[in-house]
């Protein structure tokens, strides 16, 4: 009762309960709150699964039920919201399961609305999800083409990874994630910051767990990005040439600088008109071709339908080309550029992606979980600055063209002198571990610009030249085993310092903080 009170749950899901049907009312009267709940105990006679709710939170109707799940219509009371919540309790029986993942195939047919399936499958997806026991392809083949029929990916999972283990010796003892919530892709459009978190099991064999949903996005302005598929416009080099000869003062740096700045607006401008439904425009295109191709074939000796039926097919290879270019940059899968055109499924990976990529919770320095936007970002703040300093930098995105940059690059190493524009590296947490709970399990990747990486590169080529003399012969065969110089730049010119001001996260995790390169006093020694 008090893990239902602490935690603020409406809704709350029990398997394997193994309680009598004639008990199940007197259970829920002990719980000292309105309870209602339904069971599958008609199936079963120790009863398997039971969902219970509180009737001021949530509206629920049975849809299915059978011997391994249960199947229910939710409605949100607050925000009117309704999905599907399939509760399962596998069978420890392979032949028994089929006829689980046959019950799920046909909820999917009859499901058009959002749909979680969530509890104790007593099966693995993959073969790193069971540690001490052989996994085999066959005891996991038949859930994956139950999943992929039912066009289902795992809702993003923090805490522990294995959900179960057998409690056994220290020689015996088996882990295995036989937990899980797998989701349609409603719901990734219903609650795209939802997330399940996985506790300690304490002295039970399972893992409890809490799924969090949320409406709101957690990110409401996003960084410029520069698309490839812009270069595919006709006029986007004159664009690039007007806004770069427009005459600025001042020296090389602020120059490049601000003709990236002044470039921004003419690019949104470009992508809004050109490309901001390339999806639609392209599709369009092929229909339109496909039309055209079509009256050809009737008439192959009308000119001016060979002539229109050419020019739609050159219209439809530029905006193909320019949407597999999108959807490659976006989803970053690999094989993409073989020709597959799954763009449906693409468009699902990306979405799958961004989600998965997101921070929504973490737990600090002090050990406390933070599940709040403004907290998670306080913690990796609070964690770095405590580790590195603090300082202010400002992001900035780079086109440059050679000639300019080349400029701006020499005029470093005459005055000594970067701009806090360019002094700047913008940091992309990796995760060390599969489900990161802490920030020490992200490993900081550096992200610098390409002005910065060309003066690095520089200084470490002029450096290379006078360390051999001041480094110690120890020393020397010390660094020897490590990596080559240009690897351990931070040894020369300074120490990371976190950015105590930044406001709006970005990259892999949906955290980066970014960080700027400490500038030392005097550069005298690089001219």
């Amino acid at each position: 009762m008090w893990f239902l009170l602490q935690n603020k749950i409406g809704l709350h899901v029990l398997v394997k309960t193994k309680v009598k049907s004639n008990n199940f009312a007197t259970i829920l009267n002990n719980l000292g709150q309105r309870w209602y709940g339904i069971n599958n105990n008609l199936h079963h006679p120790g009863g398997r699964v039971w969902v219970i709710w509180l009737p001021e939170n949530f509206h629920v109707t049975l849809v299915q039920s059978s011997e391994q799940q249960i199947t229910v219509d939710v409605t949100d009371i607050q925000s009117g919201v309704n999905f599907w919540f399939t509760v399962v309790y596998g069978s420890n029986s392979d032949t028994e399961r089929l006829q689980l993942w046959q019950e799920l195939q046909g909820i999917k047919d009859q499901c058009n609305i959002a749909w979680c399936v969530g509890g104790d499958f007593n099966a693995i997806l993959h073969f790193n999800e069971r540690v001490g026991s052989t996994v085999l392809w066959s005891e996991i083949e038949d859930f994956r083409l139950c999943v992929e029929y039912c066009e289902m990916v795992d809702l993003k999972a923090q805490g522990s990874f294995y959900t179960w283990n057998n409690k056994q010796d220290t020689t015996t003892r088996v882990f295995s994630r036989i937990d899980r919530f797998p989701i349609n892709h409603d719901w990734l459009q219903l609650y795209p910051n939802s997330y399940v978190h996985f506790m300690n099991e304490g002295l039970f064999d399972h893992n409890p767990c809490i799924c969090y949903r949320s409406k709101e996005p957690m990110f409401t302005k996003s960084p410029f990005r520069y698309f490839n598929m812009w270069g595919q416009a006709k006029d986007f080099s004159n664009i690039i040439q007007l806004e770069w000869g427009k005459p600025i003062t001042r020296v090389r740096m602020y120059q490049v600088v601000s003709k990236l700045k002044n470039l921004k607006k003419p690019l949104k401008v470009l992508n809004k008109h050109k490309f901001s439904d390339i999806d639609t425009t392209a599709e369009l295109a092929r229909f339109l071709l496909d039309i055209l191709q079509t009256k050809l074939h009737l008439n192959p000796y009308d000119m001016i339908l060979r002539e229109a039926e050419q020019q739609a097919a050159e219209n439809y290879s530029t905006l193909h080309k320019a949407q597999m270019s999108y959807l490659r940059q976006k989803a970053k899968v690999e094989w993409l550029k073989d020709g597959d055109k799954n763009t449906g499924f693409f468009h699902r990976h990306i979405k799958v992606r961004h989600i998965h990529n997101k921070v929504l919770s973490i737990k600090d320095i002090h050990g406390n979980l933070q599940i709040d936007l403004v907290h998670i970002e306080a913690a990796f703040l609070e964690f770095y600055t405590d580790l590195c300093g603090s300082n202010r930098h400002t992001t900035t995105v780079h086109f440059p063209t050679v000639r300019t940059v080349c400029e701006a690059i020499i005029d470093f190493f005459h005055t000594g002198s970067l701009l806090k524009q360019l002094n700047a590296i913008l940091v992309t947490l990796i995760p060390k571990v599969t489900k990161p709970t802490i920030v020490l399990e992200f490993r900081p990747i550096t992200c610098c610009n390409i002005i910065y990486k060309c003066i690095a590169k520089l200084l470490c080529a002029r450096l290379g030249e006078v360390l051999p003399y001041i480094i110690s012969l120890g020393q020397k065969r010390a660094q020897a085993r490590r990596p080559t110089l240009p690897s351990s730049i931070y040894y020369m010119y300074g120490v990371l310092v976190l950015d105590s001001h930044c406001h709006q996260f970005s990259g892999r995790l949906q955290i980066s903080p970014s960080v700027k390169l400490y500038q030392a006093k005097s550069l005298t020694f690089c001219r």
